[in-house]
């Protein structure tokens, strides 16, 4: 028998080996086999400040049922965090209350309302309860094999009463116009940090739909000539309606009637000139001693219907 054995072979080695092979088979049999599996899943969410972009106070993670105070955080600018395990995914698919696929993020951090390179997107979730459900996937854009979800229920309050304080101006001030289309600067300042919408009026009760906060608007003047009133209110983003602001402007798009036009003082280079118009108006008398004028008085601009200009030093 030993004649069989292989040079430098053993008996021992040659049953280890026998051994193992029928283990490994053993283990393969079915029902038997182990695979290690590696399982992602979204373990809590983090409440995000995007101004700082860290995470706010209390809320990391967020506990289940949590109230939010909007007024007592230090800003109503937010997000909210995805944490997951392991820390890098494929993507994460957010759902927010009814809306299941609210937004999907392919990068660290993972955030409910987006952003790039660690800078948070601000976002202000509206006041009462509120579910966020974070699934990750293996692939971009909530593609491959989706791992465990987790989700979370919290309500949002607001005990500001507050309202913004703001201000409007028409044409940089103006005190006339002769067109409806007018440029409106707006500023407003809250409590809170943040205003959120405005509306308008040209009457002061009934106002136009609410629109998002900005510091420039066209409006359009009422038709007809006279004194107009632009109207504006602001609100915070717990919904508080500021008073009515307001500016004026005059819309003139008549240009005024002249009578009584007199020269006076007439000498052969000077002389002054007399008249009345059937509005308020500037004065200002282009003059010459040809149709083609070639001088002009300074522009009063104090309007007036008793208007006197003297025209010196004819040409």
């Amino acid at each position: 028998m030993s004649s069989l054995r292989p040079p430098g072979r053993s008996t021992t080695r040659r049953v280890w080996v026998a051994i193992s092979v029928a283990a490994l088979i053993a283990a393969m049999a079915p029902g038997r086999l182990a695979v290690a599996q590696t399982t992602q899943s979204v373990t809590n969410f983090t409440l995000i400040n995007a101004d700082t972009d860290l995470p706010v106070a209390g809320f990391n993670p967020i506990p289940s049922g949590a109230t939010i105070n909007l007024t007592l955080l230090p800003t109503s600018n937010l997000n909210i965090r995805a944490n997951t395990t392991p820390s890098t995914v494929g993507s994460v698919r957010f759902g927010l209350d009814a809306a299941a696929n609210f937004s999907t993020d392919n990068a660290v951090p993972y955030a409910l309302a987006g952003g790039s390179g660690g800078n948070y997107a601000p976002w202000t979730p509206t006041l009462g309860s509120h579910t966020v459900t974070g699934t990750p996937f293996t692939r971009t854009n909530a593609r491959g094999t989706a791992g465990k979800a987790s989700s979370v229920t919290f309500l949002v309050t607001s005990t500001d009463s507050q309202p913004p304080v703001g201000a409007v101006v028409i044409n940089n001030g103006a005190a006339v116009t002769s067109s409806t289309t007018t440029t409106l600067t707006l500023s407003a300042t809250d409590n809170s940090g943040t205003v959120s919408q405005m509306r308008f009026s040209d009457t002061g009760v009934t106002f136009a739909a609410a629109e998002s906060y900005a510091t420039t608007k066209t409006w359009t003047l009422s038709a007809g000539d006279g004194v107009r009133t632009v109207y504006v209110q602001y609100s915070d983003a717990a919904g508080n309606w500021s008073p009515s602001v307001s500016d004026t402007i005059i819309l003139d798009t008549v240009a005024p009637a002249l009578t009584a036009v007199q020269a006076t003082g007439v000498t052969t280079t000077s002389a002054t000139i007399r008249w009345t118009t059937d509005e308020p108006s500037t004065s200002q008398v282009d003059y010459g001693t040809t149709t083609a004028f070639g001088n002009a008085t300074v522009n009063d601009t104090v309007l007036t219907t008793s208007h006197v200009r003297a025209c010196p030093e004819f040409r």
